[in-house]
Order: C-alpha cells, then sequence, then structure tokens
C-alpha cells in the first residue's frame, strides 16, 4: 500500500503553473462561449443606467425625462433578466448538469 506521505513527487513548479494555466483557461473559454452574450449585455445595462441617469439629471422637460426613466427600468430589468439566463447558464454547466447525466 502507497501513502501520500511515503511518495515523493517529480513535478517542477513551472510544469503545474503551465497545467493550471490551461485548465483555467479552458474554463474560462466553455464559461464564456455558453454565457457571452448575456455577459455582454449585462455589463452595457450596467454601464447604460448611469449615464441616462446623468442625462435625466439635465433634461428639464417632462417628456424627455419620461423616456429616460422608462429606458432606465428597461436597463434594469434586462440586468435583472441576463443576469438570471446567467446564472441558469452556469447552474446547467455544474453539478446538477453531471447527476442528469449519470442518471
Amino acid at each position: 500500500m502507497n501513502v501520500i506521505s511515503q511518495t515523493s513527487f517529480t513535478l517542477q513548479q513551472g510544469d503545474v503553473q503551465r497545467i493550471m494555466l490551461a485548465h483555467r483557461d479552458a474554463s474560462d473559454a466553455v464559461v464564456q462561449s455558453r454565457t457571452g452574450v448575456w455577459r455582454k449585455l449585462r455589463i452595457a445595462s450596467m454601464a447604460g443606467v448611469p449615464l441616462l441617469a446623468l442625462v435625466a439629471a439635465g433634461i428639464k422637460t417632462s417628456p424627455g425625462m419620461q423616456i429616460s426613466f422608462t429606458l432606465m427600468l428597461l436597463l434594469g430589468l434586462l440586468f435583472y433578466v441576463s443576469n438570471w439566463r446567467i446564472k441558469q447558464r452556469m447552474y446547467e454547466m455544474g453539478p446538477a448538469a453531471r447527476s442528469r447525466a449519470n442518471r
């Protein structure tokens, strides 16, 4: 019986780092392929709301403020929808997917 405390390893630090970076890059590529569009929409909605708030603060007319407020609400809704979709996609790739595959 071989016990890990009695085993010697010959891995070099550079080899381990390269392997770990390759695994990280492969995982990132999978996440990007599954959530890329939704992540971009979420970031765009986060950037758009403060800009629209600044525009709405500068507009003194009623229709312009109403349009800005409506657009901010739509961007907020887009943020929540995209965030939900990202979580769903990540859940589909996680442990639940493996347990469904083993059934």
